[in-house]
């Protein structure tokens, strides 16, 4: 009998991996989650600030036993940087047990952890097992386009090149990700959606910006950032992605996460409606991330671009 094998994966993976997730994952045969295109935007193409391979697998001879992807994520406190991975598209074949928790930790000894939003419920029964530690839950916003925008308030589209806003001390202790226009642009070609990328000014003055991305039925706020430190000021730029999101046919909700008082805040002056909360867990080499934080936000996971090709909506999710 072939030895098992764990490797990095390479396009020739593909086939194998769609059978395997279909059959882990209950994934239909129509939805766009394993087409080509966003299969390579995922685990291949390259990734600003990133190097090494970030999709693994399992085989055994020409059989592929279990696969995992990740997402990277490069989070600042003071001095100190890390590079945390979101793990997508992760499922095994039962045939040996085991084997889903060897490709988990592969990808993890690729950075330095993984950090993990949501989940199915047998998902999140491994974490904690797999030395995964809990850290606050993340909340689920939505709210309707509106056509009326926030008083002295306008947004344009960024430059190209345009430098984004440091927010590493807005949300201290926690740490934050870095974001850079490069990332943004990458984004911006995923196959799954299309992003709007806006800058934000208040009476002529900078006052932050937002990155929209456009999947069916909904216009979602996959990064935010904001000069002000109240609530308030956030509010203004969350007002402004709403008003934007009406200029898009078939964007009926705007919808976005956010796991810190400050935006929680913000959202709900903004005129946002919580729909529940998702589970957030770290596993980190260097305990400091879990101990301090994390702030997350939709560009930080694959909810910024997870469609199944219909219009979804946030706002039959209960409260």
């Amino acid at each position: 009998m072939p030895e098992l094998e764990l490797r990095a994966s390479v396009p020739e993976d593909a086939p194998a991996i769609v059978q395997l997730c279909r059959q882990r994952l209950s994934v239909a045969e129509d939805s766009p989650m394993f087409q080509p295109a966003l299969m390579h935007w995922k685990y291949w193409s390259p990734w600003p600030g990133w190097s090494p391979a970030r999709a693994y697998v399992v085989t055994r001879g020409s059989e592929l036993l279990a696969h995992v992807a990740g997402l990277p994520i490069r989070y600042r406190r003071g001095s100190r940087s890390w590079t945390l991975l979101h793990p997508l598209d992760w499922a095994a074949s039962t045939e040996l047990v085991g084997l889903g928790a060897v490709v988990l930790q592969r990808l993890s000894e690729a950075a330095d952890g993984l950090i993990a939003v949501g989940g199915s419920s047998m998902t999140r029964r491994l974490l904690v097992p797999l030395g995964f530690r809990p850290l606050p839950d993340v909340g689920r916003f939505v709210a309707r386009p509106t056509r009326e925008a926030p008083a002295g308030v306008v947004s344009r589209p960024l430059e190209a090149g345009e430098a984004l806003l440091s927010l590493e001390e807005r949300f201290a202790p926690d740490v934050t990700a870095l974001r850079w226009p490069a990332l943004h642009v990458h984004w911006g070609t995923c196959p799954a959606l299309q992003c709007v990328a806006r800058g934000v000014f208040d009476a002529g003055r900078e006052l932050g910006g937002f990155l929209l991305g456009l999947t069916p039925g909904q216009a979602r706020i996959l990064d935010v950032w904001c000069n002000g430190a109240e609530p308030a000021a956030w509010a203004r730029v969350f007002q402004a992605a709403r008003f934007e999101a009406a200029s898009h046919a078939g964007a009926a909700e705007v919808v976005t996460l956010a796991n810190t008082a400050l935006e929680r805040q913000a959202l709900l002056l903004g005129g946002f409606e919580a729909r529940g909360s998702l589970p957030l867990h770290v596993q980190a080499r260097d305990a400091a991330i879990a101990e301090l934080g994390a702030r997350f936000q939709l560009l930080d996971g694959d909810a910024a671009f997870l469609n199944d090709g219909r219009p979804e909506s946030w706002f039959d999710s209960a409260p």
